[in-house]
């Protein structure tokens, strides 16, 4: 019986002792929910903002430029002005529009692919702030939209220079940034 009071006696002692320990325990795993929640939302964040990147025409189209050497392709009307221009372009051309010229005088077609890519760096820029940030993880920027940033460095018809002089030029310092981040590292997992 004395084993059985010493015990007793101990866990008496104890209680507030186990008290602080189980209540520790259960705020770390509270904690650790909490963080794994936020990652998950800012991930979906991120993810979300692409399918907007890709639902809009003016960035799709930009995109498109991107991927493809040439191609014919109904111009967006916030773009154009009007409901159904045609543009038509090779990647020379666009490369050509992106160029930085003082004074130029920009065809219609030029316009349009350089608003194209307006739209398209804007709303890349404001991702990237968020990833330098660090707000989103390098690792939870979406492989969709890695495809172009990488594309538009690699490739080697004059369309990666062009790109990168409009880049720095009109100052989309965070992309280009997230650029030299995604281009020159593999995801980290």
């Amino acid at each position: 019986m004395d084993v059985w009071h010493s015990l007793t006696a101990w866990a008496e002692d104890a209680k507030d002792l186990i008290t602080i320990v189980a209540g520790v325990g259960g705020g770390a795993f509270a904690l650790y929910k909490f963080a794994d929640e936020q990652r998950w939302k800012r991930k979906q964040f991120a993810f979300d903002y692409a399918d907007a990147i890709f639902a809009d025409p003016a960035c799709r189209l930009a995109m498109n430029m991107i991927d493809w050497y040439a191609a014919d392709a109904i111009a967006p009307p916030s773009l154009s002005g009007e409901d159904k221009y045609t543009i038509k372009w090779k990647t020379g051309e666009v490369a050509t529009a992106l160029r930085s010229q003082s004074n130029a005088r920009y065809s219609d077609d030029e316009y349009i692919i350089r608003g194209a890519f307006d739209a398209f760096l804007n709303r890349l820029e404001r991702l990237a702030e968020f990833v330098r940030s660090g707000t989103l993880d390098r690792r939870d920027f979406p492989t969709s939209l890695r495809y172009y940033l990488e594309r538009a460095q690699q490739r080697s018809d004059g369309f990666a220079e062009a790109f990168q002089q409009y880049v720095e030029h009109y100052k989309f310092g965070c992309t280009a940034w997230l650029t030299r981040e995604l281009v020159s590292k593999q995801p980290r997992d």
